[in-house]
This record gives C-alpha cells, sequence and structure tokens, in this order.
C-alpha cells in the first residue's frame, strides 16, 4: 500500500426516493422525520488529523 495515498469516503442517503403524495396524517409525520443526507471524509496517513488506532484496512486482494 501506498502511505501517500488519500481515500475520500462518501455516503449518501436518499430517503425522499420513496414519498409519495399523501393526505395520510401518519405518513406525513413520517415524512418530516427522515430527510435526504450525505458525508464524506478524507483518509490520508498525513498529519495533522485523528489517529485511529483501531481502524482495520482490508485491501481488495485482487489488485
Amino acid at each position: 500500500m501506498d502511505p501517500r495515498a488519500k481515500v475520500l469516503l462518501v455516503n449518501i442517503e436518499l430517503c425522499t426516493l420513496h414519498l409519495s403524495e399523501t393526505t395520510e396524517l401518519e405518513k406525513l409525520l413520517s415524512f418530516c422525520l427522515w430527510g435526504d443526507g450525505c458525508a464524506a471524509a478524507l483518509v490520508t496517513g498525513e498529519p495533522p488529523g485523528r489517529e485511529r488506532p483501531s481502524l482495520h484496512l482490508y485491501p481488495d486482494p485482487d489488485r
């Protein structure tokens, strides 16, 4: 593995794909609780940053 490598981790959740028009109060309230979201993290071996001693990497053996 390359110690200079940088990995961008992206997580996207698209709850609104399942929304449908309704007048039912229970469904409308559940739509208010859930929404789309996204998070990203850049992982490198370079300082400064936070150390994660419990992080385990499982490289792809086919690469």
